[in-house]
């Protein structure tokens, strides 16, 4: 049964979210363009602080209404679609972070390609060691805090009134919204992200799956650029380009 703290909740993934993501970045590119060494670190930190104390407040939420660690897709399935949905993200999960070893070894003309394609995500992306440490903590916090929260709970809040499969798409267009700040392109990006992720959960009734295969997609975005930019000649204007990142971990 729905409760105000279930549509407070909704709200704050809906509308407040998407506001303080545009506020977020704002901020961090006024401190790269100030030449505040600092602001990736403390963006990451922000990020990873923030994604699991809105997790803690719906898992906490969670057990004082006497919900079900199913009901919001943490449990593990012994079934058929769990084992084939598992095991397909963990083979796309590990073709991924291969692709994220062999980095290490592109040539510079292959990194200053892979500069100019990273676009926005160039400010955000780590450039030193410490950095590169600290953005893996991201990606984890992305998978799994992402993933409950916007396929886990919102999809049984709009379960509801809904079908499974239409939560799961009304689930990823919300999504796709929360990346606003990245532009048109960056919410279709997100929406057709989110789609795959809220099919693996529905299909295998978990987030297991998804947990794994998104955090896979952001440890390898993250070394990929990473590399990218230890490689590539330094481009005027790349410490000034517009940085993607949410409150919610999502680079």
């Amino acid at each position: 049964m729905t409760e105000i703290v279930d549509h407070l909740l909704f709200l704050d993934l809906a509308l407040v979210e998407p506001a303080f993501a545009i506020a977020f970045r704002r901020r961090l590119e006024r401190r790269l363009a100030q030449g505040d060494k600092e602001a990736r670190i403390a963006g990451y930190t922000w990020m990873i602080v923030s994604g699991w104390a809105f997790v803690v407040a719906v898992l906490t939420w969670w057990i004082v209404a006497g919900r079900s660690a199913t009901s919001l897709g943490l449990a593990v399935s012994g079934g058929i679609p769990f084992a084939v949905a598992m095991t397909a993200s963990a083979l796309v999960a590990l073709l991924l972070l291969g692709q994220a070893r062999s980095a290490r070894s592109m040539t510079s003309d292959d990194a200053r390609s892979l500069r100019r394609r990273l676009g926005p995500f160039d400010a955000v992306m780590p450039r030193t060691t410490g950095e590169r440490s600290a953005f893996f903590g991201v990606s984890v916090t992305a998978g799994f805090c992402e993933e409950l929260l916007f396929r886990g709970f919102l999809i049984a809040y709009f379960a509801q009134w809904i079908g499974w499969w239409q939560a799961g798409i009304a689930s990823s267009v919300l999504f796709g919204i929360g990346h606003a700040y990245q532009g048109p392109a960056g919410i279709l990006k997100t929406t057709t992200v989110g789609m795959v992720m809220a099919a693996l959960y529905v299909f295998s009734g978990s987030l297991w799956p998804s947990i794994v295969l998104h955090t896979a997609l952001d440890v390898q975005g993250g070394a990929l650029g990473y590399e990218a930019l230890r490689r590539a000649e330094p481009e005027a204007g790349a410490e000034h380009a517009l940085p993607t990142v949410t409150s919610l971990a999502a680079p």
